[in-house]
């Protein structure tokens, strides 16, 4: 048994006050074991990540006090389900558990047997130290978060989400020792600063409406502004009108390069002389504001009359990110945003076609949108288009 660090938990009075039973380490800079980082890194953890510590006091502390007989524990992961809908498990009520979205429970009648669930959609892992056993960590059949865990026979065992957060349970001298552990802090690369010469591209481009929306969106400066204006420059030139297209075609008999076509090349040549790190972070804010976009749909589509803002928003959102998508497939970097998008796309779709016609932006970039591919979710056409 490793020792912990003591500390004598309440009796309690009756069975019934067993749920609310619970021992907090005064000391927060106390752990519940001496675990060594060898054997912490086993279990996916680090001793800077180890938080609140709790002990539950087992049974055999009733016993001591006269308030009931344990009963033995038949080991198995067989027994372990079965206990899961036969035994009665009292809930251990803790500020740290709760504010760490994890709930314990511990079997009344079987010393060291506890349930874990980690509230959330990542997915959940258990670690023993004393390795894989499926007869000492169990998965509830009824809820995939919740383990169930022979504390005496698995030895300490972490049980975490994907960002590492969770627990660490123990076997203690005066019951399972429960410790908070806290997720990972979040490791961002450098991001660089993304330069574009957006104003010599704008000078050379005869599209006046393009050159003020391009420049207008350039304005702030950002990274993620300027990628998304070199964007625009690449894919929502208008060559829609016969004059365009006529120009275009006079330039190519004479051997030369319309400045039309020269303003789609130009963002996507730029693409090619950036470097690793700077594609890095036009697809990491790619990333980032793809994710922000399907919070949004979430949002709105939970909405019966979401505003117009919104709607509005989304639409363009999705727009900015086509053209960074269009710019990352030029450097062969669009794979990971092409399945976000797809994965947005899907649902959006379905979202549009309910609609109302009256609420769908109408808008000058859009129909450039629509120019260019009618069908995509975000052209601004009716919604009974989709249909």
């Amino acid at each position: 048994m490793l020792p912990i660090a003591r500390q004598t938990p309440a009796i309690p009075t009756s069975s019934n006050q067993w749920a609310s039973i619970y021992v907090t380490f005064p000391d927060p800079t106390m752990t519940a074991s001496v675990l060594t980082d060898e054997m912490l890194a086993t279990l996916g953890l680090t001793r800077d990540a180890l938080g609140s510590t709790i002990v539950i006091p087992t049974p055999e502390a009733e016993v001591a006090a006269g308030l009931g007989v344990a009963q033995s524990i038949v080991v198995g992961v067989a027994a372990l389900q079965t206990l899961l809908t036969s035994a009665v498990f009292d809930r251990i009520q803790d500020p740290a558990l709760a504010s760490a979205a994890v709930r314990v429970s511990a079997a009344r009648a079987h010393p060291y047997v506890v349930t874990v669930t980690l509230a959330g959609d990542a997915p959940v892992n258990a670690t023993s130290i004393n390795g894989p056993d499926e007869l000492s960590v169990g998965t509830d059949s009824r809820d995939p978060a919740t383990r169930i865990v022979d504390v005496d026979r698995a030895g300490p065992t972490s049980i975490l989400r994907s960002d590492g957060s969770g627990v660490l349970i123990e076997r203690g001298s005066s019951g399972s020792v429960v410790t908070v552990v806290r997720a990972r802090p979040l490791a961002i690369p450098p991001v660089a600063q993304i330069v574009a010469p957006i104003t010599a591209w704008c000078a050379a481009c005869p599209d006046v409406w393009l050159v003020q929306a391009v420049l207008a969106r350039a304005a702030g400066g950002h990274s993620w502004d300027i990628a998304v204006a070199a964007g625009m420059l690449g894919r929502l030139v208008d060559t829609s009108q016969p004059s365009t297209a006529r120009r275009i075609l006079e330039a190519m008999a004479a051997g030369a390069v319309d400045p039309t076509l020269e303003t789609i090349r130009a963002p996507r040549q730029w693409m090619h002389r950036l470097a690793t790190r700077e594609l890095d972070t036009i697809a990491d804010l790619a990333i980032a504001k793809a994710d922000r976009l399907l919070d949004l749909l979430e949002s709105i589509s939970e909405d019966a009359q979401p505003p117009a803002t919104r709607i509005g928003e989304l639409f363009f959102g999705r727009d900015d990110l086509e053209g960074v998508r269009t710019l990352l497939a030029e450097v062969d970097r669009a794979d990971d945003i092409d399945a976000l998008l797809r994965f947005l796309d899907e649902r959006a779709t379905e979202w549009v076609r309910h609609l109302a016609a009256a609420r769908v932006p109408q808008d000058e970039r859009l129909r450039r949108v629509a120019g260019g591919n009618a069908w995509v979710w975000w052209s601004g056409l009716p919604a009974n288009a989709f249909a």
